[in-house]
This record gives C-alpha cells, structure tokens and sequence, in this order.
C-alpha cells in the first residue's frame, strides 16, 4: 500500500515502473534478494531469504503522514479535531478525526433505485423503488481495531490486528462507541448504505470500471482463505469505499421488516419506527468472507437480519446448533457523521 509504487528487485532485472499490487514473482533462485519499494518520497528495503520451491507472501505499507494529504483551508475546518484532507468543488470530501483516526468521505445526496429484482421474494429486497437521501459522511473503510481501541478497552474481535476491521459487536457496542466520540457519529441508515454503497451503478456489485469483478473489490468465500483480512486491500468502489462488499457484514440503523419497501417512503427512510408483528432485529449489510457469489449476501441489494445483541445470537447458535451471522468473524461497522459538520 499504496497501489501505485515503483518496485525493483535485486534477483530479477525489474525496469523502475509503477506497479500494481499484488505483484508476482516466480522461479526465483534460493539466497538473499533485495525487494526495494517506493512511492514519492517514501522507501522501503525488504531482504528476501528465499528458499527452493517454496511461496511467500509479502505485505509492505508506506503510511504517509498527514502534512502530505492535508489540503490547508482553516475557513473549512470545523475545529481542531477535524483535518481536512481533500476538498472538490469547495466542499471538504475527504476528512480525517484525529481521536479516532476514522477518515470520513463525503457523500452528496441523490435519488437512486433501492433493491433489487434479481433478490428472492423472502429476501426483504424487492420491489425497487425510488428513494432520496441527504448529503453525509460515511467511513472510507470498515472500523478497524486499531480505530475501536482509540475510544474502547477490549476488542471482541477472533482475529487480531490494527488494521483488521473490529468484529463480533453488537448494535448497543456501537452505541457505546459513539457515546464516547462526542461526535455526532451514527450507523448509517440502509437506504444510505445501499446509496453509498452502488456509487451510481444499478447491477448486483458495485464494480469500478470496466473489467472489474467482485473478486477485485471484495474478500468473499472463493478467495478470502477463510478469513477476514485487513481493511483497504481490495479496490474501492467508484466513490472511494472499500470492502462494502465482503470481508465483514455492517450494521444499519433501521429495524428489520422484511415487507418494508413495500410501504417505505421515498425521502430519507430510517426502517419502521416502531416495533410491530414481523419487525424483528436490526438490518446488516454488505455481506462478509464467509458469503458466496452464488448466493444471498454480497450484492449491493442484499438484506439480513440479526438481532442487536451478538451475545443472544451466539447463545441461540449454541442451542440449536447452527450458525447466525452476529458472530466475532462476522459483523462490523462503518459509521457516518452529518455533513452539516462541515
């Protein structure tokens, strides 16, 4: 990370180019190699001990520092938490909060076609029906570990790292963790979600440019190894989100009613208000490693439920022996802040 590095390596006589990764190397001989990656001002020198007939996987991240992405307009920043990265057309759309670390992308509102005729008539996602939403922010990637530390004393997740989104909480857990930011954070709505999510696309994936496939955008069951991975390592969509497909489920706000866009209204809907025959649970998004292609799950359109507590699923699981999907390799989140903010 980034993608767009200049890469030489000493065993193969590599011209200085940009390349994307994952870049492979095969048949290398057995000894020492020098792998040098570079971006801007940005290197790193990697001793490769190779041995004969065996595969290795190399992760490498430049992490750049704010002076280099800060776009420095104090008449735009709301105050000293907030650090404005990029502004296009006057409005900030890429900004950072420096308790958190959560970088935030701007979402202007619109009109869009929510659902999807393709769903199953049980999925919840049909019909399609037009709705609108309001401008906000929304979470460049998934809330990683490392960001859910920052405000939080544990970490539920079942495989660790800072950069691994956090998993296994529940809907009162991300309740708590905006508690503590002070910052007017929130789970986004579904029709928001879905919005952010399709980037202007109308298929089942929300796929950037031509010749894209899900496997370029999301960790699903045929390539994660049985595993979530780290946040960011697949292509984003077309508005700059990453892993909104895959890699772990994420909360909505809205209850789940299964008949719902039957009777929703078109501006700005938040699920039903209160809890009626049917409504059950809170509404999860986006699918996760564990979904396949061939199912429900991971396209933009796909609905599932759990309830907002992980522990009441995972004790429901253990006594009728099945899995539900509000376990710790499962559920996340991705939150939004208002734009009114900025």
């Amino acid at each position: 990370i980034p993608r767009d590095c200049e890469i030489t390596c000493s065993c193969l006589q590599l011209s200085k180019q940009k390349r994307e990764h994952p870049l492979v190397l095969n048949g290398l001989e057995g000894g020492l190699h020098e792998l040098s990656i570079s971006w801007g001002d940005k290197m790193s020198n990697v001793d490769l001990g190779i041995e004969p007939d065996k595969s290795y996987y190399l992760e490498v991240d430049l992490f750049y520092d704010s002076k280099e992405l800060t776009v420095i307009d104090d008449s735009l920043r709301s105050d000293g938490r907030w650090e404005i990265l990029n502004v296009k057309d006057g409005v900030p759309n890429r900004v950072r909060d420096n308790l958190t670390g959560i970088v935030f992308l701007y979402v202007r509102g619109g009109t869009f076609n929510m659902g999807g005729n393709a769903a199953s008539k049980m999925s919840g996602a049909r019909p399609v029906h037009s709705v609108s939403v309001d401008d906000f922010y929304m979470a460049e990637t998934e809330i990683t570990q490392g960001q859910w530390l920052t405000l939080m004393n544990y970490n539920p997740s079942g495989i660790v790292g800072e950069l691994f989104p956090v998993s296994g909480i529940s809907f009162e857990e991300c309740h708590s963790y905006f508690a503590k930011s002070g910052a007017n954070m929130r789970l986004p709505t579904e029709a928001e979600w879905e919005y952010a999510c399709r980037a202007g696309t109308k298929g089942r994936y929300s796929l950037n440019g031509k010749g894209t496939s899900i496997d370029d955008v999301a960790w699903h069951y045929d390539n994660s190894d049985g595993r979530m991975h780290r946040v960011g390592r697949k292509k984003p969509n077309g508005w700059g989100f990453y892993d909104m497909h895959g890699n772990v489920m994420e909360w909505c706000s809205d209850r789940y009613f299964n008949k719902y866009y039957e009777i929703s209204p078109k501006n700005n809907p938040k699920g039903p208000d209160k809890l009626v025959m049917g409504v059950t649970g809170r509404s999860v998004r986006g699918g996760s490693w564990y979904h396949g292609t061939s199912g429900r799950g991971l396209a933009s359109y796909d609905r599932h439920r759990v309830s907002s507590s992980v522990e009441q699923d995972n004790a429901i699981a253990n006594g009728r022996g099945y899995v539900l999907f509000a376990t710790n390799s499962f559920l996340g989140m991705r939150p939004v802040i208002p734009a009114s903010l900025f």
